[in-house]
């Protein structure tokens, strides 16, 4: 073998030659009858053609009923952006889902009192940037992430 030498394909030969029954007694090498090994054919990669109309039209009813789209998109094995697109093209509004006035002043007693902001958006079923944003919008000091003194 040289520097230069495919080596990859090299062990690959060595590996179909350990294969019981690769050599023929009289020492030829005999190439496996099936080398195809059976795989479940791809999933579609359009979102319209994985999803039946009738579960797609229940994506739709579950988002104009309230429920947020990162828990429709949890229960349906979906992303977040794939429930938006959906609701989108069937031309349903879509409504922002910011923090109400409640919930910013629960956030910030809870960030007060020492709680992440990755918990305090867990709990509050939105995203941690979405916390750190009111939060910083309300003049709140904000934590240095590593615990350093500023």
């Amino acid at each position: 073998m040289r520097r230069y030498s495919n080596l990859d394909s090299m062990s690959k030969i060595v590996h179909m030659l350990r294969e019981p029954g690769a050599l023929t007694p009289d020492g030829h090498f005999q190439a496996p009858s099936s080398t195809r090994v059976e795989v479940d054919p791809p999933e579609p990669f359009k979102l319209t053609q994985r999803l039946k109309p009738d579960v797609i039209d229940q994506i739709i009813a579950c988002y104009q009923a309230g429920e947020p789209s990162t828990a429709i998109a949890t229960s349906f094995n979906i992303s977040k952006g794939s429930v938006i697109r959906l609701v989108r093209n069937a031309a349903a509004a879509i409504r922002k889902q910011g923090l109400t006035q409640e919930q910013v002043e629960e956030a910030i007693k809870l960030y007060v009192d020492g709680k992440s902001l990755a918990w305090i958006g867990k709990h509050l079923r939105v995203d941690r940037g979405t916390v750190w944003r009111q939060l910083r919008k309300r003049g709140v000091k904000m934590r240095d992430s590593h615990r350093r003194e500023r």
